[in-house]
C-alpha cells in the first residue's frame, strides 16, 4: 500500500510555474526509483506540490486538453479542477455497476492517499436501453484525472496521478512530462460577458402533455398505487454556435454560490454539468450525512414577501407531506446500514437564489463494511427525484416521460480511499455541440396542480435562462 502523496516541500508557497517544475522533478525521481512507491498490484501513485492559483475553474478553462473535470463542494468548499484521464471505469449495464464500484474500491485501497475518482451514474439503472444522445455516457462513468489543481480554503496544490502499471512495465513517462509542461499558467480573463444565444427552444413534454402527465399521476395517487412521483421536463435549446462548455459554468457559478458545481467534459464540445443544491450523501469513514430536500416556493421580491413564501412552505399540508415522505424513506434506508441515525435538523428553509425548499439533515454511523457499492444503489433514487414506492414510480416515469433522463437526477460526485461525496444531479444540463438540454423536475403528491408544478420547474430553470437569450 502506498503512503501519502509525495511532495518536495509541502510548506513552501509556489507560483504555478514553480509548481510545474517541482512536479516534473518528482516525476524524474519517480522514474529513477527514488521515491519509494513500490506496491503489489495495480494502484495510483500521486505526486503533489504547493501552487498559487486563485481560481481553479478559470484555470481549467484555459487548458488545451479536451478532457476536463470540475467539482466544487457546496457553500464555496473544496474545489478540484482535473485535466486529462489517468484511468477510466465505465459500465455498459446497470447490473454491473456494483462490480465496477467494487473494482474502484480495490484500486483506491492500493493507491496513494489523496487519490479520488470522479463521475456519475444514470438515473434509471433498471433498463439498459439508452437513447442516442446518452450512449457515449454509458450507464456509469468514473475518471481519475491525470492532473489536478486543488484549492481548499486558502491553500492550492498541483497534483498528478499515475497508474503504477506504467512504472511496472517500464513505459516512458515522457507523455505525462509533456502534458504537465504544456499546462497553461494563466487564469482565463476573456469570459463571455454577453448571454449565450439560441435559435430555437422547445420543451419535452410541452405544456398540454405535461398537464396530462400530472393528471395521470394524480389518478394513480388517488387510487393508492402511488404516494408520490417526480416528473421531469427537458428544455432543449439549439444554440447559435458551439460554445466552450466551461463558459456556461463560469457564468452560472455566481448565480448558485451555495450549490454543488460540477462539470464532466469528455470531449471538446460534449459535457454534463450542474449546479445542484442537494446532497445524496457524504461519507467520512463510517460517518454518513444525507438530507431530505423537497417542496418549493419561489424567492420573494423583497424580505417580507420572501418570509411569507417560506411560511407558506411550512404551513402547506401538501408541501409538508411531500417533504416528510422523502425524509421518512431516507431514514428507513439508513436504518438498514447504520447502528444509529440522528436528525440534525427538521423542516428548515433552504434558500437558493431563485427558489426555496424544505430541508431536513440526517446523520448516521454506518455498520462495518458498507461502502459505495451498497450505499449508492440503496439510497438512490430518493423520493425527491423518483417517488414512493420506488419501483412503481420508476415504471410510471418511463411510461409518462417522452425522453431519456440519462444522468439527470442520478448520483454525481467522487470516491476516495476513506470517503465519498455525491450530489443529486439536478438543475443540470447536457451540452453536445450546438445543443443544450436542461433538465428540471417537480414532485407530484395529493393536492398537486399541473399549472403550479409547471411554474415550479420554470422557477428552477431561471438560473440557466438568465444567461440565455434568443439570437
Amino acid at each position: 500500500m502506498l503512503a501519502s502523496p509525495q511532495t518536495l516541500d509541502p510548506k513552501a508557497p509556489s507560483t504555478l510555474s514553480k509548481a510545474i517544475e517541482d512536479l516534473l522533478e518528482q516525476l524524474d525521481q519517480l522514474g529513477k526509483g527514488k521515491l519509494g512507491t513500490s506496491l503489489t498490484g495495480e494502484g495510483i501513485i500521486r505526486l503533489e506540490t504547493k501552487a498559487s492559483v486563485e481560481d481553479p475553474l478559470s484555470w481549467l478553462h484555459t487548458q488545451k486538453n479536451n478532457k476536463k473535470h470540475f467539482w466544487r463542494e457546496r457553500e464555496g468548499g473544496e474545489t478540484i479542477a482535473g485535466v486529462g484521464e489517468c484511468l477510466v471505469f465505465e459500465s455498459e449495464h446497470g447490473s454491473t455497476i456494483e462490480l465496477m464500484l467494487q473494482r474502484i474500491r480495490r484500486l483506491l485501497n492500493n493507491s496513494s492517499d489523496g487519490v479520488r475518482i470522479f463521475g456519475g451514474i444514470r438515473f434509471n439503472l433498471s433498463s439498459d436501453s439508452i437513447s442516442d444522445e446518452w450512449k457515449s455516457w454509458k450507464q456509469a462513468r468514473f475518471v481519475i484525472p491525470e492532473i489536478e489543481l486543488i484549492r481548499d480554503g486558502k491553500e492550492t496544490r498541483l497534483a498528478c496521478n499515475l497508474n503504477s502499471v506504467v512504472l511496472d512495465k517500464n513505459r516512458s513517462l515522457e507523455g505525462l512530462r509533456r502534458r504537465i509542461s504544456e499546462l497553461s499558467e494563466e487564469d482565463s480573463n476573456n469570459i463571455l460577458e454577453s448571454n449565450f444565444q439560441f435559435l430555437k427552444k422547445n420543451h419535452k413534454p410541452e405544456y398540454e402533455n405535461w398537464c396530462d402527465n400530472v393528471n395521470q399521476a394524480l389518478s394513480e395517487i388517488k387510487s393508492g398505487t402511488l404516494n408520490k412521483i417526480v416528473l421531469a421536463r427537458k428544455t432543449e435549446y439549439q444554440l447559435q454556435e458551439a460554445y466552450d462548455p466551461l463558459k456556461f459554468l463560469l457564468r452560472l457559478r455566481d448565480r448558485a454560490p451555495n450549490a454543488y458545481q460540477y462539470c464532466f467534459q469528455f470531449d471538446k464540445d460534449q459535457a454534463w454539468m450542474g449546479i445542484s443544491p442537494e446532497r445524496l450523501y457524504k461519507r467520512q469513514s463510517r460517518k454518513i450525512e444525507t438530507e431530505a430536500v423537497a417542496s418549493t416556493r419561489p424567492r420573494g421580491t423583497n424580505n417580507e414577501e420572501d418570509k411569507n413564501l417560506a411560511l407558506e412552505l411550512l404551513q402547506s399540508q401538501k408541501e409538508v407531506r411531500e417533504h416528510d415522505l422523502v425524509l421518512e424513506r431516507i431514514e428507513s434506508v439508513l436504518n438498514q446500514f447504520c447502528d444509529k441515525i440522528t436528525r440534525k435538523s427538521y423542516r428548515e428553509i433552504l434558500k437558493l437564489r431563485q427558489v426555496q425548499h424544505l430541508l431536513s439533515r440526517i446523520e448516521g454511523h454506518l455498520n462495518p463494511d458498507h461502502g459505495e457499492s451498497t450505499l449508492i444503489n440503496a439510497i438512490h433514487p430518493t423520493p425527491a427525484v423518483c417517488g414512493i414506492p420506488d419501483e412503481k414510480a420508476r415504471l410510471n416515469i418511463e411510461q409518462l416521460e417522452n425522453f431519456d433522463r440519462g444522468w439527470y437526477a442520478g448520483p454525481v460526485g467522487w470516491i476516495s480511499k476513506n470517503g465519498a461525496e455525491f450530489a443529486v444531479g439536478i438543475r443540470s444540463a447536457q451540452i453536445h455541440h450546438k445543443t443544450l438540454r436542461i433538465y428540471t423536475g417537480a414532485g407530484i403528491v395529493q393536492g398537486s396542480d399541473p399549472d403550479s408544478e409547471w411554474n415550479e420547474i420554470d422557477a428552477k430553470l431561471r438560473n440557466w435562462e438568465s444567461i440565455l437569450e434568443p439570437a
